[in-house]
């Protein structure tokens, strides 16, 4: 199953599947793969969906929920899948955020940061005892690459902003998977 969300064209720092690194995109595509998914060629399985655009970037989950959302002209997409109790990291969570605003390099590194505390609070607030995923992905996107560093971390106003939203959203895609993790194990 594919999901594609439109992005519009971004500058994106990303660890995502394909590509990595700092890239142009126009679009996120989240391919959602059987929970027992093992691909030593990843890339490959993007080829057969004709999925591969170097401005497109690709997660590969086996998460069914999932959010994306606009709030205040930043875009979020959020998907996760752990086990009912998050023993070993297992699953994966990916978040994006996408900024309508100029910002530098730094100011990326800094939202990647701020997304990676925003998700790991939300998960130890729930009462998971883990801060991750060894498969996570993160990534966050500029409309404007800036030289000029403006800083961007939940010391300021966007900073702030974006760990909320994200923290929020983990916090309601936790409760989607936990409720669906707990209503398959009464079957």
């Amino acid at each position: 199953m594919l999901s594609c969300f439109y992005a519009f064209l971004y500058v994106a720092l990303s660890s995502g599947i394909y590509p990595v690194g700092f890239l142009n995109i126009r679009k996120l595509l989240s391919i959602m793969v059987p929970e027992d998914y093992s691909n030593p060629d990843p890339i490959a399985e993007i080829k057969v969906h004709k999925a591969l655009d170097v401005s497109t970037l690709v997660f590969i989950t086996a998460a069914r929920n999932y959010e994306f959302f606009e709030f205040n002209g930043i875009k979020y997409f959020v998907s996760l899948r752990i086990n009912g109790t998050g023993k070993h990291a297992g699953r994966t969570i990916n978040t994006a955020v996408f900024i309508n605003e100029p910002l530098s390099i730094n100011d990326l590194v800094e939202i990647v940061k701020v997304i990676t505390e925003a998700k790991c609070g939300a998960l130890m607030d729930y009462g998971l005892r883990i801060t991750g995923t060894v498969t996570d992905a993160v990534a966050a996107g500029t409309s404007h690459l800036s030289e000029k560093v403006r800083f961007a971390g939940t010391a300021t106003p966007l900073g702030s902003e974006v760990g909320r939203e994200v923290y929020i959203s983990v916090m309601r895609v936790l409760e989607k998977d936990l409720k669906h993790f707990l209503d398959f194990q009464e079957l």
